[in-house]
């Protein structure tokens, strides 16, 4: 025999005695599956919960920046310095 064999009969096995125990303890077998039922919701409303603040806090991050760099816009545009500032090299001796 091979492993393969082995293994597959093993789970056949396993299967068949989970079903005959899942037929005694039907109602128990049911709370546990509307437990896990629920928990898989609530997993993944809060998992949708947390990507969609991720993303508010990204775009507010983004409009925030947006605006810093309006208003500096605004402040240069507004001081009459428009003109770039031309350095000259300093001489060394």
């Amino acid at each position: 025999m091979s492993g393969a064999f082995i293994l597959k009969t093993v789970l056949e096995i396993a299967a068949v005695i989970l079903i005959v125990v899942g037929f005694i303890y039907e109602e128990k077998v049911i709370a546990f599956e509307n437990k896990v039922v629920r928990l898989v919701a609530y997993l993944i409303r809060r998992r949708r919960r947390r990507k969609m603040a991720a993303l508010r806090l990204e775009q507010q991050r983004l409009q925030q920046r947006r605006l810093r760099h309006q208003r500096a816009a605004q402040n240069n545009n507004c001081s009459g310095n428009n003109r770039p500032v031309k350095k000259t090299p300093k001489r060394v001796a």
